[in-house]
């Protein structure tokens, strides 16, 4: 199912997490009070991780691929080809009967114990508008966690959002809003 482009990045992410297992198995955890081995131990590992939000960001984007292939037959998506973090809409693409659809990624999991943080809540918001914005055949709001998902489910009888699909990636769960 992947594509070169594809797993060219899955490769680069393995490399890297290769890396973050071999820092942990072979580098002993510095005593407690020594803030300066620690602040070194931790900057070596955010080094090798890099922006690991991208790559959580591409994987989610691939679990979409496979959803809309499984359920739209789409044909031909390259998830790699836009980088991710990149600004407008995460997936344009046509579907093989010619339908336009659009779709925007969410791999957020809630920081708030009763739901999104403030921050979190604005960019969903700004990723519907998006949505409400553009011009599609279809319109889907993909989410990877459980409590994302059940949270988007107040906006199940929002009539701004009408016909927005709402998926839970992990699971293929989905209403439409």
């Amino acid at each position: 199912m992947l594509n070169q482009h594809e797993t060219d990045f899955m490769e680069e992410i393995e490399r890297r997490l290769s890396k973050v297992r071999t820092h942990l198995d072979t580098k002993e955890f510095p005593p407690l009070e020594d803030s300066d081995a620690w602040y070194a131990y931790m900057a070596r590992l955010k080094e090798i991780q890099g922006n690991f939000y991208i790559d959580v960001s591409f994987v989610a984007n691939l679990l979409a691929k496979k959803y809309l292939v499984s359920h739209y037959g789409l044909k031909g998506y390259d998830a790699a080809e836009k980088p991710q973090g990149a600004p407008g809409i995460d997936i344009e693409a046509k579907l093989p009967d010619g339908r336009r659809f659009v779709a925007e990624i969410k791999s957020t999991s809630p920081s708030g114990q009763y739901g999104l943080g403030a921050k979190q809540k604005d960019n969903v918001e700004k990723d519907l508008t998006k949505l409400i914005n553009t011009k599609a055949d279809l319109k889907f709001f993909f989410v990877t966690e459980t409590r994302t998902f059940e949270l988007m489910k107040k906006y199940k009888n929002d009539p701004q959002l009408a016909g927005i699909m709402i998926v839970l990636l992990t699971t293929g769960d989905e209403f439409i809003a």
